[in-house]
Parts: structure tokens; C-alpha cells; sequence
């Protein structure tokens, strides 16, 4: 098979990532024609719980959670949830893969909603933070002690607030700042401009992160560092790119993102 440029450098930005990323673009992805995802988490309740007994052994058939269909539906849900739990498939998608009508997926998430197997968030743009989605926004329950709105501020999809002028620090200040920035500042006239390029995109990584896998990073002085280390080792431009292009990467194979850039500094 032949692999594109664009997909060797991403598989290179994603150390351990080459036996499984191959192919992945093309296969993963309503329009490529493959699955949402390449594995689904499920809370185990939903599998335990669906104990059914056969007729055949004189039981009443029926299940103590959800039905082999509820299930199933339930399943196609889950394998659009993002690394919080969050899932707003179209239901007329789900009730398409799972060959069942919409009335029957309805009643499967109601079904699972009253077992606690997942949460209705958002209908109809009713929550700003899904203020663009039309479909029902679901989350799934995993873990019950985890609230719903920290999950939610985790997602961190907002873009990088612009830099304001009036918060760039002085020669004084950015001569102290230097040294979290990797020395990059050497005290000419191009220190503060650099330190203030090198938090940009220490801050648009954190924004890429969330916006792309739906994880949260922070914008702290270890990712002011790496990503002076990363500038300095491939520039600005190479940074954005590769590190996009890993990033799509993890969130195909449900990996985990990078803390930060600097494991673009130490390839």
C-alpha cells in the first residue's frame, strides 16, 4: 500500500503509533466510509446488566438493564463519544447502522438514560456549549462521581484568547520570563516579541488539543518550555503542522495526546 507524505509525518510525530496508524485516514469516518472510532468504551453496568434468559430454560425472556437491541443501539452511541464521554451522533445515523427504526432508538436511550448508563445534556442548541449541534448531545456515564459540568469545562474547545499588547512584559519582566522560555530572550530587542510568539503557541496547542481529541492541557510554564524547545528545533511554522497532524493521529487511535510540545523538540 502506498502511504502518502502527510501520512508518514504523521505517524512519525506519534512515537509507537506506526503498526496501527497505516490506512487509518481511509477507513475511519462516515466519509471514508468505516466507523466513528477504531474501539468504543462502554460502561460495563450496560453489558452486565443485560442478562437474558431464555425461554427455552423456563425463564421469562427479558433482561434485568437493556434489551439485546437497546444494547446494540447503545453500543453505535458510545463509539461517538469523545475522551469525556460525550456523544451527539443523529439518531437517524444510529437507528441506519443498527438496521432499527428512530422510535426504537429513542426508546433505547430514554431506556439507558433511566438505567443511568448515560445523561441527556443537550436538545435543539439548549446548551451553549452545543449551541451549533441540532442533535440530542449525550453523555456517557463511565464513572458516576465525575460531575457533568467539570467534564464539560475539560473539553476546553475555546480558541486562544489574542494577545493583548498592554500584557507583554517589559524588558525587566521579560528577561525574568526568559528562562522559563528556554533562553530563548537574549536580551536584544527581539526578546519580548519572541517570548510573546513562543505563549502563542504554547496556547494554541492547548486550543488544538481540546478542539481536536476534546482533552485538556494547560498553558504552564513546562508548556512555555517545550514549546520554545520546539520552535528552536524545527521553527513556527513545522510546529503548527506536525503537531496538528499528531494530533489527528491520536484522536484516530484513541490515544492519548502529548502533555505538550516538547515531543517535537526530542525526536
Amino acid at each position: 500500500m502506498v502511504v502518502s507524505a502527510d501520512q508518514e509525518k504523521a505517524k512519525g510525530a506519534v512515537r509507537g503509533s506506526e503498526s496501527v496508524v497505516e490506512g487509518l485516514p481511509h477507513s475511519i469516518g462516515r466519509k471514508h466510509g468505516g466507523p466513528p472510532s477504531i474501539y468504543t468504551y462502554v460502561p460495563t453496568r450496560a453489558i452486565w446488566d443485560a442478562k437474558f434468559v431464555s425461554k427455552k430454560h423456563g425463564g421469562k425472556k427479558g433482561a434485568t438493564g437493556l434489551t439485546e437491541k437497546q444494547l446494540h443501539i447503545l453500543l453505535a452511541v458510545c463509539a461517538y463519544a469523545n475522551n469525556q464521554g460525550f456523544a451527539w451522533p443523529a439518531l437517524k445515523t444510529i437507528a441506519e447502522t443498527v438496521n432499527t427504526s428512530y422510535q426504537q432508538v429513542q426508546q433505547a436511550m430514554k431506556r439507558a438514560a433511566e438505567l443511568g448508563y448515560v445523561e441527556k445534556v443537550s436538545a435543539h442548541k439548549s446548551h451553549p456549549k452545543w449551541k451549533h449541534i441540532y442533535s440530542t448531545v449525550y453523555r456517557i456515564i463511565y464513572d458516576h462521581r465525575l460531575d457533568t459540568d467539570d467534564l464539560i469545562d475539560a473539553m476546553n474547545t475555546e480558541d486562544p484568547p489574542p494577545v493583548d499588547e498592554q500584557s507583554i512584559p517589559m524588558q525587566s519582566e521579560a528577561a525574568e520570563e526568559s528562562e522559563i522560555a528556554g533562553g530563548i530572550n537574549h536580551g536584544d530587542e527581539r526578546g519580548e516579541e519572541q517570548l510573546v510568539e513562543v505563549s502563542g503557541v504554547a496556547r494554541w496547542y492547548v486550543a488544538e488539543v481540546g478542539r481536536i481529541t476534546g482533552e485538556l492541557r494547560l498553558v504552564n510554564p513546562n508548556a512555555i518550555d517545550a514549546a520554545a524547545r520546539a520552535i528552536e528545533a524545527i521553527g513556527v511554522d513545522r510546529v503548527r503542522d506536525e503537531a496538528h497532524d499528531a494530533l489527528i493521529v491520536c484522536r484516530d487511535i484513541r490515544k492519548p495526546a502529548p502533555l505538550n510540545l516538547l515531543f517535537l523538540a526530542e525526536r
